[in-house]
C-alpha cells in the first residue's frame, strides 16, 4: 500500500468520518472537564467580555458539552459531519448549536466573547496560508475584546512516541495506533497519526485505517501568525499532564502548550483575498 504522507494524504473530514464511530472510546482516558476547567480558568483571567463561546473543532462534542454545563452559550464547529452527527445524538446536546464547518471559512457567525480549540484542532491546518485563513476567521466573529484560547501539544510530547507503535487489544478489537515524524519546510515538523484496528465480530473480521496529519509550530511562529491574523498573543501557559496549568510552558514536563490571544477592540480588516 502507497504511503501517506501530508501533501497527498486523506482530508481531515474523511479521516474523521472514518474514525468517528470508535473516537469517544479511543479518547476515554481524556479528563475532558479537567483540560475545559483550564480552558475556562484562562478566559476569564484575560477578561473575556462575556459567555457567547465557538467551540472549534468540537468533534464528537465533549469539549462543547463540558463548556455548556459551566454556563456558557456554545456554539460547536466541525468539518466532520459523522463527528457532528454523534455529537447532536449525546444526552443535553440540545444546549449547544453544533454546525458544519470548515474553520477557514466559518458561516455567517459573530459575536462571540470566547473561542475555544481543544485537542489541537488548529494543528491540522498545516500551511500558513491555511492556519492564517482560519485565525482570520476567529478574528471576524470575536466580539472586541474577545478571547480566544487554543492548545497545541509540545514537540517532546510527539517525540515521546515517534517511531513506535501503540498496541492496544479490546474485547471487540484490536488497536495499534502510530507515530511517525514528517520533516517538511521550515513552518516545524509535521506528525503523522496512523490508526489501524481489526475488528472481531464472531467469525468475521475486518480492518479499517485512517491517518491524519498535525504540524508543530514554535511558539514565535504561533505569536506572528496570530498578529498577522488581527489577534494579539496575550498569554502562553503549560499543562501538565494532569491537566495542571502553569504560568509559563516547560517542554520537559508539560504535554500541552495553551496560547491565549484577543481581538482588540479595534481590528484592521485584511482583504479576503490578501
Amino acid at each position: 500500500m502507497e504511503e501517506a504522507s501530508p501533501a497527498k494524504g486523506t482530508h481531515p473530514r474523511t479521516a474523521y468520518d472514518t474514525w468517528s464511530p470508535f473516537y469517544d472510546t479511543d479518547y476515554a482516558h481524556l479528563p475532558m472537564r479537567r483540560i475545559v476547567y483550564a480552558f475556562v480558568e484562562l478566559a476569564r483571567r484575560y477578561h473575556a467580555p462575556g459567555q457567547r463561546l465557538l467551540d472549534l473543532g468540537c468533534g464528537t462534542g465533549a469539549s462543547a458539552l463540558a463548556l455548556a454545563d459551566l454556563g456558557y452559550a456554545v456554539t460547536g464547529c466541525d468539518i466532520s459531519p459523522e463527528m457532528l452527527a454523534i455529537a447532536r445524538s449525546k444526552p443535553h446536546a440540545d444546549r449547544v448549536r453544533f454546525v458544519e464547518a470548515d474553520l477557514r471559512h466559518l458561516p455567517d457567525l459573530d459575536g462571540f466573547h470566547v473561542a475555544t480549540a481543544v485537542n489541537d484542532p488548529l494543528s491540522h491546518l498545516l500551511t500558513e496560508r491555511d492556519l492564517t485563513a482560519a485565525l482570520r476567521e476567529v478574528a471576524r466573529v470575536l466580539a472586541p475584546g474577545g478571547v480566544l484560547v487554543f492548545d497545541q501539544r509540545t514537540e517532546t510530547a510527539y517525540r515521546r512516541v515517534c517511531g513506535r507503535t501503540l498496541v492496544s487489544d479490546r474485547e471487540d478489537q484490536r488497536l495499534r495506533w502510530s507515530v511517525v515524524e514528517h520533516d517538511i519546510g521550515e513552518e516545524g515538523a509535521v506528525f503523522g497519526m496512523r490508526i489501524e484496528r481489526d475488528l472481531r465480530c464472531g467469525d468475521a473480521a475486518r480492518q479499517v485505517r485512517h491517518e491524519h496529519f498535525l504540524r508543530y509550530r514554535s511558539t514565535s511562529l504561533l505569536r506572528r501568525l496570530l498578529g498577522e491574523s488581527g489577534l494579539e498573543c496575550v498569554g502562553v501557559h503549560g499543562l501538565d499532564g494532569h491537566c495542571f496549568l502553569r504560568e509559563s510552558p516547560d517542554e520537559t514536563v508539560d504535554t500541552t502548550v495553551l496560547y491565549v490571544a484577543r481581538r482588540p477592540h479595534s481590528v484592521l480588516r485584511a482583504h479576503p483575498g490578501l
